[in-house]
């Protein structure tokens, strides 16, 4: 016959595993990120967010190992583009092109809080953070001309997709807070790629004048198209909305 000690011992184990898991459901949340996406690299070398931000929106969720650190899965859709027109230097308004990509990106990334964040009281229910991950992100550019007849826009004009899937560094900065079950922030990050091929742009051009050819193109074969030894970059912006449940009374009888 099994002995009521023993019976409440295993009620004990059991009630024990149980508020494992309801504590490990209390530290997770999951969320919804909504904003824009915008690209820097040879066609936008130095303006951020406007005429070149485009929507993006992301799901994601946060494992709480405490109230200082977070690890965050996110998977995000965006769109990245920009065009020679953006700026007045004179390579670019020579090599007169534009492109646009949708992006998708997996990302992980862990997270720290300045102030000990969550909802019991002695934490605290807002706190600045700082992040940085790792990311794999698909890119599928289309490249083109801008359109113009004028001489000085190089020849042939350009029209042309290329497919990339690599890999980026995720680093950014946000604010959130709680409010009851639902968690608010704003957040921007950056991208560091290692890669120049995010915008499809070629560092030269690979046709041209060569030698004694006749004159058919304004560029010499081999000149300048993109800008060497650097990598392209490209940037998140929005607000974050997540769920994020409180804890439950207890209602095991071992524990009462």
């Amino acid at each position: 016959m099994i002995s009521s000690k023993f019976t409440k011992h295993v009620i004990t184990v059991t009630c024990l595993l149980s508020i494992a898991v309801n504590t490990n459901a209390q530290n997770s949340e999951f969320g919804l990120f909504l904003g824009g996406s915008y690209y820097m690299g040879e066609l936008n070398p130095r303006k951020h967010f406007a005429e070149v931000t485009s929507p993006a929106i992301g799901i994601y969720h946060d494992a709480h190992i405490n109230s200082r650190y977070s690890w965050r899965t996110i998977a995000t859709f965006g769109k990245l583009k920009a065009n020679d027109n953006l700026t007045e230097i004179g390579l670019n308004n020579y090599r007169n092109l534009q492109f646009e990509t949708n992006i998708y990106e997996l990302s992980g990334q862990i997270h720290f809080n300045f102030l000990p964040y969550g909802s019991s009281i002695t934490k605290k229910p807002f706190t600045p953070y700082i992040f940085v991950g790792l990311a794999i992100f698909h890119v599928n550019p289309h490249v083109s001309s801008i359109g113009s007849d004028t001489l000085s826009t190089a020849l042939p004009k350009e029209d042309y997709t290329r497919t990339l899937t690599s890999v980026s560094m995720p680093f950014g900065l946000g604010f959130k807070a709680i409010f009851g079950t639902i968690s608010l922030g704003i957040e921007w990050s950056f991208r560091k790629t290692f890669t120049d091929d995010v915008d499809g742009v070629d560092n030269q051009y690979s046709i041209g004048n060569i030698n004694d050819e006749p004159e058919q193109y304004p560029q010499p074969k081999g000149f300048q198209k993109g800008t060497f030894n650097t990598f392209d970059w490209y940037s998140y912006a929005g607000i974050t909305i997540s769920f994020r449940p409180g804890p439950k009374k207890n209602s095991c009888p071992a524990m009462n």
